[in-house]
This record gives structure tokens, C-alpha cells and sequence, in this order.
């Protein structure tokens, strides 16, 4: 397997465990080194967008064959619409679960088009993949990097104006800021720098590890300070984050790369390929868990910093085999699939023969 293929597949499996790190240590925040844990974990949602508008555009430059728009879309829009319904349903059964009436009385098409709970992340990729046609077509005319900087400005113009309307000032209308954390602009930055990525790594990548390192280090301790004096520790929509989920992608990347990961590429390319089951069922897992335990009597045992790693952990292996049990189911499903077209478009022995 190619290198760059297994340090983003370890980046992949950092950010899915970085997620759930997010909403345990959420639980937390009392105490002042979880606090400093789950600032640590904010660059997780942006680096997934980066890998997202990374290996967009790496498969579209390697596809050969010349689709249309249209097949485009159906190709990879099916690919994020199917699990965002079927999982926007599952939560919203499952969260309604002790009042099943109030599923007659839901805005259903809000709940749709901003997402639910952490799905809202599905509603951001689907927005960017829409007008990846439109980004591909200017990198194609040699606008690469005036797209990188308008897409900078634009999404800090965004960041900036949700974090200025927590300290009381205003540069966007209310209507945005509601709805900024979805916004296609709020993000933009991060999947161009990824298609921009894809085709300038060598040269992006041309920076001494120590000059990272203490960048990454100065990025942290402005996030840290800026959440804490601000009250904004539970954003990631703030410019304080775009700087240091920059540095921590360089960062990650680069320590990756020093790694001698082939011999585990079997092992990364595993736990990769269930990152995205990860992503979407870790919440219902966290609940699921914290419930039986409390149903068996159990009604401390995640209390404190120790049980909150409890937690962490005892959440992250079950969610894990949740992950394999629906690969297994799809793979099931898949083959019976097969089976049928099989069937229903029977060979002509005929065709088989050589004359």
C-alpha cells in the first residue's frame, strides 16, 4: 500500500477516536485538565474535511472514464446521502424512544437540512462534494492557489463572524450565525486545502518538522487561552481553531510519515475502512453504554477523570465490534444482491463457446 494511503488511514482512525473524545470529555468539563483534553481533540472535524476534499480529488484524477455531472453526483452523493437518512432515522427514533407521539408533531425538514446532533457533519460534505465540480474545473485552469486564498478569506470571514457574535459583535445576520455551523463557507477552506493537497504534497509538505512542532505548540496555547477567556471551549467554529487544526494537520501527517507502518497496513486499512461506520454510530453507543450501566446499578462508575477514560475506552471497543457487525450485515446484504442481478440477467452458455 502506498504511503501517504496509510498515513491518512491513521489519520482517519485519530479523528474518529478524537470525536468521541470531543463528546466524553464533554461530560467533563469541570475539571480543568479535561478541559485542556478535549481543546487538544478540536481539530478533528476539520482534518476529516481536508481528507474528504483530498481523496475527492484524488480518485476523480484517477478515474479514466469521462462521466457526466449527473453520474458523478449519483456516484458519490449515494455514497453519503443513504447513511445520513438511515442514521438520521435511527437517532431520531432512539432519541424520541420514551415519547414515540412526539415523531408525529417533528420538523422533519430541519431536522433533514441541519443535520442532528453530530450528523451535521454529513450535511457539510454533501454541500462541499456538490460544488467540487465547480473547484476541480478552476484547479483545472491553473487557479489553485487564488482559490486557496479567497477560500481562506471566505471561510474566516464566516469563523470569525460566529466567534465575534459570542463576545456580543456583530458582522454577519443572525439567519447565518444560526446556521453558520453547517454553512458551506464556514468549511470551504478545509476541502479546498485538501484538493489543493492532493496535487502539491511534496511541496506543502517542504517545511522543518521543528518549525511544526512549535508552531503546532504557539496554535495550541492561543486555542487553550481563547476558549478559556472567551467562554467558547465547546466551538470548533472560531478562527483560534483553523490555526491549530492547520498546524495539527501538519503535524500528524508529518509524524506519520516518519512511521514505518507497513507491516500494520493491514491493520490501519481495517480500522480505516470502519472509521466512518465510527463516526456515525459512536453517540448511540455512548448512550447505549452509560444506560446499562445504570440500569445494572452501576451508577458511578464513570464518575471522575478516571471513569471518564473508562468510558473512553469502554465506549470505543463496543463501538468498535458495532462497526464490524454492520460490516458484516452490509457485506451480506451486498452478496444476496449480487445474487439477484446474477439471476435476473442469466449468461447464454452460447456466448461462452468458442467457434
Amino acid at each position: 500500500m502506498k504511503k501517504f494511503l496509510l498515513n491518512f488511514g491513521l489519520l482517519r482512525i485519530i479523528c474518529a477516536l478524537s470525536v468521541l473524545g470531543i463528546h466524553i470529555t464533554a461530560r467533563y468539563m469541570n475539571h480543568e485538565f479535561t478541559y485542556i483534553i478535549n481543546q487538544f481533540f478540536r481539530y478533528c472535524v476539520p482534518i476529516f474535511i481536508i481528507m474528504s476534499g483530498y481523496f475527492l480529488h484524488y480518485t476523480d484524477t484517477k478515474d479514466k472514464i469521462n462521466s457526466t455531472l449527473l453520474n458523478f453526483y449519483i456516484k458519490h452523493l449515494k455514497k453519503i446521502i443513504i447513511p445520513y437518512v438511515i442514521w438520521l432515522a435511527i437517532y431520531v427514533i432512539y432519541n424520541n424512544r420514551h415519547h414515540l407521539s412526539t415523531l408525529l408533531t417533528l420538523d422533519y425538514m430541519n431536522i433533514i437540512l441541519t443535520g442532528y446532533n453530530h450528523l451535521y457533519f454529513l450535511v457539510i460534505i454533501i454541500q462541499l462534494y456538490i460544488i467540487y465540480p465547480l473547484l476541480k474545473r478552476l484547479f483545472d485552469y491553473r487557479k489553485g492557489i487564488p482559490t486557496l486564498i479567497v477560500s481562506g478569506i471566505i471561510s474566516l470571514y464566516f469563523q470569525g463572524g460566529t466567534f465575534l457574535y459570542k463576545l456580543g459583535i456583530s458582522i454577519l445576520p443572525y439567519s447565518l450565525i444560526k446556521y453558520n455551523y453547517i454553512l458551506l463557507p464556514t468549511w470551504l477552506f478545509y476541502f479546498v486545502f485538501g484538493i489543493y493537497f492532493a496535487s502539491h504534497k511534496s511541496k506543502l509538505l517542504n517545511i522543518k518538522s521543528s518549525y511544526i512542532l512549535f508552531g503546532w505548540l504557539v496554535s495550541f496555547a492561543i486555542l487553550i487561552t481563547d476558549s478559556k477567556l472567551t467562554n467558547t471551549y465547546m466551538y470548533s467554529v472560531k478562527p483560534t481553531v483553523m490555526l491549530y487544526s492547520m498546524t495539527s494537520f501538519y503535524l500528524l501527517y508529518g509524524c506519520f510519515s516518519k512511521l514505518e507502518l507497513e507491516s500494520k497496513s493491514e491493520r490501519i486499512h481495517l480500522l480505516s475502512n470502519l472509521s466512518f461506520d465510527f463516526y456515525l454510530s459512536h453517540m448511540l453507543i455512548i448512550s447505549l453504554v452509560t444506560s446499562y450501566t445504570k440500569i445494572i446499578g452501576f451508577t458511578s462508575l464513570y464518575n471522575g477523570f478516571l471513569g471518564m477514560v473508562l468510558l473512553f475506552i469502554v465506549t470505543a471497543i463496543a463501538t468498535y465490534y458495532f462497526c464490524q457487525l454492520i460490516t458484516i450485515i452490509r457485506t451480506f446484504l451486498n452478496r444476496n444482491k449480487t445474487k439477484k442481478i446474477r439471476l435476473s440477467n442469466p449468461i447464454d452458455e452460447d456466448h461462452l463457446k468458442v467457434s
